[in-house]
């Protein structure tokens, strides 16, 4: 006979919580009732029944071998280093992700009411994808939270997909829907799988790109907006645009702007014709200046995330300059980092100042003088941790 164990209990109105260090539940049926946390601080394995009328909280690895009823109740992520998930193809009523770290899931998730994306990202391993159903929800979505793996949502007139890469948030948005309550999914995907475009309709195409399924019913198509996010090919906004892979030809053609915002570093672009496809990316339709010995400097540094873009100063052709001089003072005007020979390899400038006493630069707008031995260059960058 199956054993029934209630965790929790809801008395005079006040919550009740329960908690253990780990959870390894062999055959029995525990059941969470309403208005109660069951808090785990390390691992879980279920390889019985779980009922959630309350909300199980999860800080190690969760392995669901057995039977999760969702019920009422709502299931937290929350650990802030790398967390397993294995919910065996089942489904949570409601999902909260938490605590930060990176919370890989290796097999599907259904979300019956809403997911929650509050800090860490959902990492899909084995093609694992995150499944919201109609009338469910995702709320959030952030550089901090999101979803780096396929998320099939059904379609609303404006959908809206939290996803990115392992290292980058890159969310989509389609406008104008037509076909409401299609179930479709978008994954960002990096490297862009496809490096052939119309060189008449495009200069330069981005490193990452969307792949596009519809899963159950039709899509006719819609606007699309796409990101843009450390694209320093695009030189003018305005010469931004959407592009679609041509079927089977393996080439990205050109699906035009209507709108854009923001810049290079930080901004999006809406295509000015319906995306049908199955593969998208951002591409730069002005002409692309070819530099020479000209010194120029990419004006924004992004030192904590070390991602390979923008973790240092950079200033083009600085090379061919050997005897340089480079000087970077803060809003007030204070020498707080010089440089002789800077060379955008071992001599750089990384957000520490290197003047007086070294120490960490706040966030802010800085400015540079650089001297190549024939002319002084000025200007500002920001730096952004």
């Amino acid at each position: 006979m199956n054993r029934i164990v209630y965790i929790g209990l809801f008395i005079s109105g006040v919550f009740a919580q329960s908690s253990a260090q780990s959870l390894f539940n062999n055959g029995m049926t525990i059941s969470v009732k309403s208005n109660t946390v069951l808090s785990i601080g390390e691992n879980a394995t279920n390889n019985g029944t779980i009922i959630n009328n309350g909300n199980l909280l999860i800080s190690g690895a969760w392995q669901n071998n057995g039977t999760y009823d969702a019920g009422t109740g709502d299931f937290t992520l929350n650990s802030a280093g790398d967390q397993i998930v294995n919910h065996n193809a089942q489904s949570f009523e409601r999902l909260i992700i938490r605590g930060g770290g990176n919370k890989i899931f290796q097999a599907d998730i259904t979300i019956n009411d809403d997911l929650s994306l509050q800090d860490g990202i959902l990492v899909s391993e084995n093609g694992a994808r995150i499944i919201i159903e109609d009338n469910a929800s995702v709320s959030g979505g952030t550089q901090q939270s999101y979803i780096a793996g396929p998320l099939f949502i059904h379609l609303s007139e404006e959908s809206f997909f939290p996803i990115g890469t392992s290292s980058t948030y890159l969310p989509v948005r389609l406008n104008g829907v037509s076909n409401i309550n299609t179930l479709a999914g978008f994954e960002a995907l990096e490297p862009n799988p496809v490096s052939t475009f119309e060189s008449n309709q495009a200069s330069a195409i981005a490193d990452y790109a969307w792949s596009f399924e519809v899963e159950e019913g039709q899509f006719d198509g819609s606007l699309i907006t796409l990101p843009i996010v450390d694209l320093d090919f695009i030189e003018e906004m305005n010469e931004a645009i959407v592009l679609q892979q041509n079927g089977s030809s393996a080439t990205y053609s050109s699906l035009g702007a209507s709108t854009f915002s923001g810049d290079n570093i930080a901004g999006d672009v809406t295509s000015a014709e319906p995306a049908t496809g199955s593969l998208f990316t951002v591409g730069y339709a002005g002409i692309i200046s070819t530099p020479g010995t000209e010194i120029s400097v990419i004006n924004v540094i992004t030192p904590e995330t070390q991602d390979g873009k923008h973790d240092f100063l950079k200033i083009i052709n600085i090379e061919e300059y050997p005897s340089n001089t480079v000087n970077i003072y803060n809003r007030w005007g204070d020498l707080v980092y010089e440089a002789s020979g800077y060379n955008n390899a071992d001599i750089v400038f990384t957000g520490e100042s290197n003047v007086g006493s070294n120490q960490t630069l706040d966030n802010g707008t800085y400015y540079y003088a650089i001297d190549t031995g024939s002319e002084v260059k000025s200007g500002f960058f920001v730096l952004r941790r």
